[in-house]
């Protein structure tokens, strides 16, 4: 019944989300939505996998007392990231915005207090006790290590960038999703150089035009005229 309780957290998450938004219509939001909440959910039946360690009725294996205060507080810490993930997409308008140094922070504890951590328990199980009926969830754990490493590095590089320009903020554009008042103002600056651009080489072109069209007319009208005629001038 604990497990049971507790997996159907991941459904109130679900209905919490879905229903404190208006997404429905853009579907990128709509889409960056759908996977936290999927992904979330996912996290929180990790949780109740791992916290099944402690049954002992189920693994047949006894812990030291600290060991098992180590398992309960990682399945703790997981069991409450929800709540940041809910506050993460509040603050962004459920996707209007991306607060760059709150996914940074969300993505590492995901990555160095749940999936690395609840990896190196499983492995240690596997090892040592021979207990291997966590290998899916371990598999689990390895793709979203990779996951997280390469959704982290391009955020880093941006907020690299930022320090270096001097222009640190907490909301930034993403891409595919609608603009806000949080977009960095090096991306503004980036867009203007590429319009003034876009329109000096249009004008460039344009007056190339007229030139070789008022030269083509030119030339037809001194068709008109003999050959052996002379315009004086």
């Amino acid at each position: 019944m604990v497990k049971i309780g507790i997996s159907l957290s991941a459904i109130i998450f679900s209905l919490l989300v879905e229903a404190h938004h208006d997404a429905h219509d853009d579907p990128v939001r709509n889409a960056y939505i759908k996977t936290i909440s999927c992904g979330m959910a996912l996290e929180i039946l990790d949780s109740v996998s791992f916290l099944s360690l402690l049954i002992v009725k189920e693994t047949h294996l006894l812990y030291t007392f600290a060991f098992e205060n180590f398992i309960l507080g990682l399945s703790s810490i997981n069991i409450m990231l929800p709540a940041v993930a809910l506050y993460k997409l509040t603050i962004s308008g459920f996707g209007e915005t991306y607060p760059l140094p709150l996914e940074i922070i969300y993505k590492l504890l995901h990555l160095f207090l749940v999936n690395i951590p609840y990896l190196s328990v499983r492995i240690y199980l596997w090892q040592f006790y021979s207990y291997s009926d966590t290998s899916i969830f371990m598999v689990k754990n390895i793709y979203a290590i990779i996951a997280l490493l390469r959704a982290i590095y391009p955020d880093l590089i941006r907020a690299v960038n930022c320090y270096k320009n001097r222009n640190i903020t907490s909301i930034v554009h993403r891409p595919g999703l609608p603009t806000s008042n949080g977009i960095l103002q090096n991306e503004t600056n980036s867009v203007n150089v590429r319009k003034k651009n876009n329109m000096e080489e249009v004008t460039v072109a344009l007056t190339t035009l007229k030139k070789r069209q008022d030269d083509r007319d030119e030339s037809d009208i001194l068709r008109q005229f003999p050959p052996n005629l002379k315009l004086s001038k």
